[in-house]
């Protein structure tokens, strides 16, 4: 004869909640843990896929749009455009036509954890290469801080 299983003799409940919202025109889904605990667990949260946020230009016209900064990213193109040292401004210009990508975003307040990735990518058709030679694709950055958790979480 097979065992019967033990009977559970306390009951739990674990609440989270999820939600989706469009940054950048795609749709990034954000999902918590059972928000009962974050008290004891702190606030943790992952990005799921990466997110592209478009060229600098994009993101300095985004950020002048909705916080009423007065960045004036005609005038930084045209600085960039005439610099007259060509290799120095073809470099800069490829950064500045670079897709600015979200790789990587961890917080987690139990632990202390902040970490983020951001990739720049280079368009299609590729920059011209730097000095006839060196050609750029992309490239990261990352930031990963690790410090003495939150008592508060």
């Amino acid at each position: 004869m097979l065992d019967d299983p033990v009977p559970s003799t306390t009951a739990s409940t674990a609440v989270s909640v999820s939600a989706s919202f469009i940054i950048g025109g795609q749709n990034v889904k954000v999902t918590s843990q059972d928000i009962t605990k974050i008290a004891e667990q702190g606030f943790k949260f992952s990005l799921a896929a990466p997110i592209t946020f478009g060229t600098p230009p994009d993101l300095l016209k985004w950020i002048n749009t909705e916080f009423g900064a007065k960045i004036d990213v005609d005038a930084i193109q045209k600085a960039i455009s005439e610099i007259p040292f060509k290799s120095i401004s073809s470099i800069l210009d490829t950064f500045w036509n670079m897709s600015l990508i979200v790789e990587v975003l961890n917080i987690d307040t139990k632990a202390g954890l902040f970490e983020i990735a951001i990739l720049l990518q280079a368009s299609d058709p590729k920059p011209d290469p730097i000095f006839g030679i060196l050609q750029i694709d992309s490239l990261g950055f990352g930031v990963t801080r690790i410090g003495a958790p939150d008592p508060g979480s």
